[in-house]
């Protein structure tokens, strides 16, 4: 191994443990209190168990089609029941996103600028689910893929290589088994395609990736409702101006919306940082647009395909839109670049880290509100309460575990499940929606009343 490749490898690892360490510093204290509720029960739940299963989620294209993602997370779930671990495990992987972020920027722009956007990535609302669930593994693994392919698509753009597009191919075949966000992967290869093959090659793959996209988006059309009608999709105009108003104020850090989580009122802090953002996005597409045409053609492109797949959608959410948040840094960096080539840069770096400052500072306002108002807090609060009141009260006479008026918390402890995940023993759980106790739970059996996220203990007199 030659010098340079030691000393890059050294600078790789540095960044990656002094990112890690950040995030550690930023979310630690919080992840402590957390543990598996709603979505990473259920993902964890679809975990293949055998050979069959494995053949079976590869082949059934109802539902969430994830297969990678599913097979996995089966390496997690070796690690139940540390919770603890297993979501301090996850944040070393999500460390990898804002380190591919920083040496990709610092391909299209200076070191400082590059430093200035990883941080801010670190501090994103849109990035709050993906530290506190273990369901976004898919959605981790999709930006590490993507931003993968950006930089193949940087490095050497003029000199060909079979190995670059194989490697492409690869990744964009990955990511189709991974999650249905996958669009943005397809477009990258596709670059990294015309970039080192023949016209002719290039455009014979590229036909291959937009059939099976498509043939993927007429399935994902027909199938994904028979899993969640919450996910399915409206074609509706109402629809469309709903989801766009959404999703233009949560890339813009305005908290709007049950999805943010953060109701609380909005101050004149709230409001001026969203004015920034969307200054600093306008500013940097207007830029892109007067340097470089193509470029601008491909960051509008890769804009839409972010979005795209969620116009029509019933059910919206904001961690979604990660992948929109990445493009949107990238054009801001490689905006940048040309404003810093010109004289007074050092005035310019300290509007800059002004700027960062305000921007940063938003983490101080919208977190707290978010770990106390966000789904993923609410059904965390469930979840840890519920499995509180099973460890303060089951006894070793108790052979299963009952809970009467479940309506509340069904979700959030995946029908009482949760306890199994957590524990080594398992215990039966029986989980009904109404106030009368099943014959099965009259002797031997701890019960609980579900109250919105609390639950308490009911003595058999006391229900009679």
């Amino acid at each position: 191994m030659t010098r340079n490749r030691i000393d890059s490898l050294r600078l790789l690892l540095g960044v990656y443990a002094l990112l890690f360490l950040s995030l550690v510093l930023l979310y630690g204290k919080q992840l402590l209190s957390f543990t598996l509720s709603g979505d990473d029960l259920y993902a964890l739940e679809l975990v293949p168990k055998n050979i069959g299963e494995i053949i079976t989620n590869f082949t059934n294209v109802s539902g969430q089609y994830r297969p990678i993602t599913y097979l996995l997370l089966s390496i997690i779930k070796i690690f139940l029941p540390h919770v603890t671990f297993i979501f301090f495990e996850k944040l070393a992987l999500f460390t990898l996103v804002p380190t591919l972020l920083y040496f990709i920027i610092k391909q299209i722009s200076t070191s400082k600028i590059s430093l200035f956007l990883t941080i801010s990535t670190l501090f994103s609302p849109i990035f709050y689910y993906h530290f506190f669930t273990v369901s976004s593994f898919g959605n981790i693994l999709i930006l590490i893929i993507e931003l993968l392919l950006f930089s193949m698509v940087l490095s050497s753009p003029h000199k060909k290589s079979i190995v670059k597009v194989c490697a492409a191919l690869l990744l964009y075949f990955l990511s189709f088994f991974i999650k249905e966000s996958f669009f943005v992967c397809g477009f990258l290869c596709t670059l990294i395609l015309f970039q080192n093959l023949k016209r002719k090659d290039a455009l014979c793959f590229t036909a291959i990736i937009i059939i099976i996209s498509t043939a993927y988006l007429f399935f994902r059309l027909i199938l994904y409702h028979s899993a969640d009608p919450n996910y399915m999709y409206v074609f509706s105009l109402l629809k469309l101006k709903e989801n766009v108003i959404l999703i233009t104020a949560w890339i813009f850090n305005y908290p709007k919306g049950w999805q943010y989580g953060a109701p609380n009122p909005k101050t004149m802090f709230t409001f001026g940082v969203s004015i920034i953002t969307l200054l600093a996005y306008i500013i940097s597409s207007i830029n892109i647009f007067k340097l470089d045409k193509k470029v601008f053609f491909i960051y509008c492109s890769l804009l839409f395909l972010s979005i795209a797949p969620f116009l029509f959608l019933n059910r919206i959410l904001v961690f979604y839109f990660d992948t929109t948040l990445l493009i949107l840094i990238f054009a801001f960096g490689y905006s940048l670049q040309s404003l810093f080539c010109e004289h007074e840069i050092g005035s310019k770096y300290q509007k800059l880290f002004i700027i960062l400052v305000i921007y940063v500072s938003n983490y101080f306002v919208i977190l707290p509100q978010w770990l106390h108002y966000s789904f993923v807090a609410n059904a965390n609060e469930a979840a840890r309460n519920y499995i509180s009141a099973v460890r303060t009260n089951i006894t070793s006479r108790d052979s299963r575990i009952c809970i009467i008026n479940h309506t509340k918390g069904v979700w959030a402890t995946e029908n009482g499940n949760v306890i199994n995940f957590v524990q080594k023993k398992h215990i039966d759980v029986v989980s009904a929606a109404n106030s009368s106790i099943p014959l099965l739970c009259q002797n031997n059996s701890l019960i609980l009343s579900n109250d919105d996220r609390r639950y308490s203990v009911v003595r058999l007199h006391e229900n009679n």
